[in-house]
């Protein structure tokens, strides 16, 4: 017999929220259709937006936006909206705003500032998966517009430093990816992660116009794209970044251009984690980068 699920939908706008003990939208649903419009969500102890599911979900249309990206339908739609000093402490979690586990489903966020948001495990400001366990089985993630600043995944434990750490911004697994006309400063705050600012895990990846400044990562300091078939990594500033690589592509499976980016002011770190260091690490596929600038390399920790 085939199967029925009950639908919710929310449209939140306008609201301020300060000091929460924990979430303020939990949702378990199997059918989920949110928009929240022009909100700040301050202070929270737990991310203040939580879904999680693992059911197919239809979408809301979300229109007039006047940009280069199109807009069609979501899942969770975050527009004009700031999440600060937002905190998910805990062993091994994920998520400092936002926690998105959700299959074949799509989270948009547009013209959004994550100010001094952390957490203790993965996604400093934003975690996105499809499933638990951060598998990659489908869906789309759009950044457009963001701004992400003070933002922190902590390592939990400091004698395994390579099992947490990563995405201080955004830690994000989906079969789709934009992340265009955003930028990170001081990812993280006040101590090393061990990934980049930006960890992504895609088969299409589209990228452009990022402003990437003051990382610090045991292993790769600013992005991180991660078993790509296809597309573009482009127009990107990359300054003032610490760590064993500055940029990663790993595990490329197909073309992806690579071209007309700026890193500038950047220190590549040496450690036992990371003995073979590079200002752009590239991974078992070879790959064509073209129309760079490089800009006064620094270098820490080598033997003289």
């Amino acid at each position: 017999p085939s199967k029925s699920y009950h639908s919710s939908y929310l449209n939140i706008n306008q609201i301020k929220l300060n000091f929460f003990f924990n979430n303020f939208l939990s949702s378990y649903t199997r059918i989920i259709h949110v928009s929240i419009t022009k909100s700040f969500f301050t202070n929270f102890l737990g991310p203040p937006l939580l879904v999680e599911n693992d059911a197919h979900i239809n979408c809301l249309s979300l229109n007039n936006y006047s940009t280069t990206q199109i807009f069609t339908e979501s899942d969770l739609c975050i527009d004009s909206c700031t999440f600060s000093d937002c905190q998910n402490k805990g062993w091994y979690v994920k998520g400092g705003a936002i926690y998105f586990v959700n299959k074949d489903s799509t989270l948009k966020i547009h013209a959004t500032i994550f100010e001094n948001c952390l957490c203790q495990g993965d996604g400093g400001a934003v975690y996105a998966s499809l499933e638990k366990g951060d598998a990659n089985t489908g869906g789309s993630f759009f950044s457009h517009y963001c701004c992400y600043s003070g933002c922190t995944a902590e390592i939990v434990e400091p004698n395994n430093k390579q099992y947490s750490g990563y995405g201080s911004a955004i830690f994000v697994v989906s079969t789709n990816i934009e992340l265009n006309y955003s930028s990170s400063i001081e990812c993280p705050k006040g101590s090393s992660s061990y990934g980049a600012q930006f960890d992504l895990q895609t088969d299409d990846v589209k990228s452009c116009f990022i402003n990437a400044t003051n990382g610090d990562s045991v292993c790769c300091a600013a992005i991180e794209y991660r078993n790509a078939k296809s597309g573009f990594f482009s127009y990107q500033t990359i300054v003032d970044q610490i760590g064993g690589f500055v940029t990663s592509f790993t595990t490329l499976i197909g073309p992806v251009n690579i071209s007309s980016c700026n890193f500038v002011n950047n220190t590549i770190r040496f450690t036992d984690f990371v003995p073979n260091c590079s200002l752009i690490h590239v991974r078992v596929k070879s790959v064509l980068i073209s129309k760079f600038v490089v800009i006064e390399t620094n270098f820490d920790g080598f033997d003289s």
